[in-house]
């Protein structure tokens, strides 16, 4: 496991020279890819995932990628850890579902003001908020290691955790430029969304792959 010493605006350049010339490709996969996941109402999203970071992955490696969208079903290959990754990842808002029917009653019961119920139910929801982006951004390079490196759920959720505490900054800075380039994306009457999901995609991979060099991940390394 490597530390990455470069900024987030040298891993935006870098990243982008590595997918420029299959950039079209990664943006019609990566569409594709979430049609699909969309149409499973979720159920295919873990397997979606994995099988764009599959795709990346393959672009960022190698000099002449397989291009042929076969990548889309490279991620049913990973479906139980992927499928374990995507429950992980919703435990913050399952458990505030719960909580806010659980509230809402105890509150109306006891005859309190509408001003404290909304205040309850805006601090839950803003814990649940900050607790998911945390959690997500622990996990951001879990997707990736399954893939790569075959691990399990729970072995990829405690590496991807090193990795980003030993990175933080990096990590920091360029989830502040993704989430800031996807705003941009759906100001640009949304369709530039589909052309800023790749390449906020790449990056992460490009970053994962600096960290993780290609081959068998030795612990401790």
């Amino acid at each position: 496991m490597n530390q990455v010493e470069i900024s987030a605006i040298e891993c935006y350049r870098r990243a982008w020279q590595r997918i420029k010339r299959n950039f079209l490709y990664l943006v019609a996969l990566c569409l594709i890819a979430n049609l699909i996941s969309s149409l499973s109402n979720g159920i295919l999203s873990g397997v979606m995932i994995c099988s764009m970071f599959a795709a990346c992955l393959d672009v960022m490696d190698n000099e002449n990628p397989d291009t042929s969208f076969r990548k889309l079903f490279a991620g049913f290959s990973y479906f139980l850890p992927s499928l374990l990754l995507v429950i992980i990842a919703s435990i913050p808002i399952f458990i505030t579902v719960i909580l806010l029917f659980a509230i809402t009653p105890l509150l109306s019961s006891i005859d309190s003001s509408r001003q404290l119920v909304l205040t309850v139910w805006m601090s839950v929801v803003f814990i649940a908020v900050v607790s998911t982006i945390c959690l997500h951004s622990l996990m951001i390079f879990s997707f990736p290691l399954v893939v790569d490196k075959n691990m399990s759920a729970l072995e990829s959720i405690l590496v991807s955790s090193q990795a980003v505490w030993s990175n933080l900054g990096l990590v920091v800075n360029v989830l502040l430029i993704s989430f800031l380039l996807s705003i941009i994306g759906l100001l640009a009457c949304c369709i530039g969304v589909y052309f800023v999901f790749p390449i906020n995609l790449a990056v992460i991979t490009f970053i994962y792959r600096q960290i993780f060099p290609a081959g068998r991940y030795e612990p401790g390394t």
